[in-house]
């Protein structure tokens, strides 16, 4: 009993005095925390960073945000009619122009099948919903397969090079009309990025041309299927020359493509068209026009 009196007092006298950076461990007793750091100690460097922006006055950083809110809204201001008359062109929103009748014939179609689905009963919706469904599908087939992708990739139909700093404007503009295409869209709020703030009432403009757009499609007389090939034939191939291509340098690049994956060509054609005589007559030759 006395000697773990002694220890006790011991261990007490042990521990060092409480300060004010100290704190009371349940199992070592008191802790001197002084300057703590996990695995690595920071370097004088990253803690006069610290200090410096923790000296920053918060009046400063919301005077650079507000400065650059306004140079968003007056870049937007610059662009919007740029904006305004692509919008208008993909939409036939300019006087004296037709729609085009591939556009009509395509939207027949989604407007009988929509018709035919009610008829026979193949879902159980309602006939409204199919008629508020039929705006989407539309939207889908034309403004997103369409003029979405080629806003994505302008180079599968432009040999330009796109900087990057067009790519997130391009991309701006590209949401701008995704959103347009739905009737109506998620609510706005603080915590959406600043260029869908930037464009929400620009999207309620658009949206209304966009069903006017519908309107306007539906209400011109019906097309013919060939009436869609000879717009095609006339209007596509006809009037405008076709463009030049240099035979030899694609074969040249299509032979590189084959000499670069002989080996996996060769057995994707086992595997698919199993391995017959006829299919290693065909790799032979595949064999000897990459060495040759």
């Amino acid at each position: 009993m006395v000697k773990k009196q002694v220890v006790e007092s011991t261990s007490s006298d042990m521990l060092p005095h409480e300060s004010d950076t100290q704190e009371t461990d349940p199992l070592r007793g008191a802790v001197d925390l002084g300057d703590t750091y996990h695995l690595v100690k920071p370097g004088d460097e990253d803690l006069e960073s610290r200090n410096r922006q923790s000296m920053v006055d918060p009046e400063v950083n919301n005077l650079v945000s507000d400065l650059y809110l306004q140079r968003l809204i007056t870049s937007k201001h610059i662009l919007q009619p740029y904006v305004d008359m692509f919008f208008n062109y993909i939409l036939i929103d300019e006087a004296n122009t037709t729609v085009p009748p591939p556009i009509k014939y395509l939207f027949d179609f989604l407007d009988k099948s929509a018709r035919n689905t009610v008829r026979h009963g193949t879902i159980t919706s309602q006939t409204s919903d199919i008629e508020d469904a039929l705006p989407y599908w539309k939207t889908n087939c034309l403004i997103l397969r369409f003029w979405a992708n080629i806003m994505s990739n302008p180079t599968f139909f432009l040999d330009i090079p796109v900087p990057d700093l067009v790519s997130p404007s391009v991309t701006v503009v590209l949401s701008t009309l995704m959103e347009c295409g739905q009737d109506q869209g998620p609510q706005v709020n603080d915590q959406d990025p600043v260029n869908r703030m930037l464009f929400q009432k620009t999207i309620n403009q658009y949206r209304d041309k966009v069903r006017k757009f519908y309107r306007k499609v539906q209400d011109i007389p019906p097309v013919s299927q060939n009436e869609v090939v000879s717009y095609i034939e006339t209007q596509l191939y006809s009037n405008y020359k076709a463009p030049k291509t240099d035979k030899n340098a694609s074969l040249a690049c299509l032979l590189n493509y084959i000499a670069k994956f002989e080996s996996q060509i060769a057995s994707k054609l086992e595997d698919d068209l199993g391995d017959t005589p006829e299919v290693q007559k065909l790799i032979d030759q595949m064999n000897r026009i990459c060495r040759d």
